[in-house]
């Protein structure tokens, strides 16, 4: 079988200082709190405090619009499909709810934690399971299919939480003085490997991601700098600074797809690249915002990335730039008979929650189940009726003592004198 090659885009220093912002929106003028990419890279989910936006990253435009003005979410990410997705919620019971964008419905409320969620990440390559960590010192490991949290770690204290590419270890950090290496295939309270750091800064970590390839872990703070460590012997590799955060805010960063570079938001609109494994400054990204970049996440298969402070931004290489290209080898997907173009669907209206009863989960549940499943049912009395009508036709063409005829009536036949 002939092997496909492609050519993509060097992420370089010099290929960063060409990107530019190619697509802008405001929803809002609230600050976006939260901002995911699906797994197939396929859609964007942006959010802030009182809307969910969901974009087509291939078209760079808006799909749904949801309006959250009840649940407050602060985090947000994509479930192992595109139509469903996870939300904080700093209102109420304090539940995760799974939100279905196409019936419009939330299928599950997951209640564990007694404080906010801060971190929510969904387990790459695994159709249910995910993680969250919350500001009451609490992890939970959680089940799509039941309400109830699987498995919960204590022993932590503002816990941060990433999951590696491969999804088969996750990483969590208590304070900011250990991380721990968590196998998910054989869960308990003590870490495979623990991490203990400590920091001559008084900065709070606050986030956690493994590089695309699982070597290195970057840690944000609330200053102005972050760093890496490597992720199976835990030894300090490099830090990033040299931007500002006058505010003290938690300023995201990121990898690029490739893991060469590390970029992280600033002031003003800035976006700062670095050389992961150097430190040495490649690129400042200017915008014509003057808030700070408040999330940055780097598509996971293409030269693209998103930034959002009070706008949401989609950062593209110039057309005209000057890029070395690197070719990459893939197999084949097997030939398939073409298929009749299918019509483009509309983009989905606006949803209101602001409304929702917050009733509990399994009404929600089986209301949903209600209603796919009575037409089915419906078909099946219709056949059911059809086919003892035929049965009862070859030998008698009246029904049976206490059968219903057509008319939807019980009636009794006498018997011959």
């Amino acid at each position: 079988m002939a092997v496909e090659i492609s050519k993509e885009i060097k992420l370089t220093g010099e290929a960063l200082q060409q990107f530019t912002a190619a697509k802008i929106f405001r929803e809002s003028n609230e600050h976006k709190q939260s901002l995911c990419f699906s797994a197939d890279g396929q859609r964007l989910l942006v959010c802030d405090h009182h809307n969910l936006v969901v974009y087509d990253c291939t078209a760079m435009t808006q799909r749904c619009q949801v309006l959250m003005h009840q649940f407050n979410p602060e985090v947000v990410c994509f479930t192992s499909r595109t139509d469903r997705l996870l939300h904080s919620c700093t209102k109420s019971d304090l539940a995760i709810r799974c939100l279905d964008l196409t019936t419009r419905q939330h299928v599950r409320h997951f209640k564990g934690h007694t404080d906010c969620v801060r971190c929510l990440s969904f387990r790459p390559g695994h159709e249910q399971q995910f993680i969250s960590a919350g500001r009451d010192h609490k992890l939970l490991i959680w089940d799509l299919r039941t309400r109830e949290y699987t498995q919960r770690f204590h022993h932590l204290e503002n816990p941060l939480l990433a999951y590696d590419p491969t999804g088969l270890v996750f990483a969590t950090s208590n304070k900011t003085n250990r991380i721990e290496i968590h196998d998910v295939r054989m869960l308990s309270e003590k870490p495979c490997h623990k991490f203990n750091y400590k920091l001559k800064s008084t900065a709070n970590w606050t986030q956690l991601q493994f590089a695309p390839n699982g070597d290195s872990i970057l840690i944000s703070t609330d200053h102005s700098w972050c760093f890496s460590v490597d992720a199976f012997s835990g030894d300090f590799q490099q830090s990033y600074s040299g931007y500002s955060n006058e505010q003290q805010l938690p300023l995201p960063a990121c990898y690029t797809s490739d893991s060469q570079l590390v970029l992280s938001g600033a002031d003003a609109g800035r976006i700062y690249a670095w050389d992961a494994s150097s430190g040495k400054l490649m690129a400042v990204l200017m915008s014509n915002s003057l808030h700070p970049v408040r999330c940055l996440q780097f598509h996971p298969n293409m030269a693209m990335f998103v930034s959002s402070d009070v706008m949401t931004v989609f950062w593209l290489p110039k057309a005209n730039g000057q890029y070395e290209f690197v070719e990459k080898s893939r197999e084949p997907t097997p030939s398939t008979p073409p298929t009749p173009p299918t019509p483009q669907t509309p983009p989905l209206p606006a949803i209101d929650l602001t409304n929702d009863q917050d009733q509990d989960d399994e009404k929600d549940v089986q209301f949903v189940g209600r209603r796919m499943n009575y037409p089915l049912s419906k078909q099946l009395m219709r056949r059911n009726r059809l086919k003892r009508r035929l049965a009862l036709g070859q030998e008698d063409d009246s029904p049976e003592d206490g059968e219903v005829s057509d008319g939807g009536t019980a009636t009794t036949v006498a018997s011959e004198a």
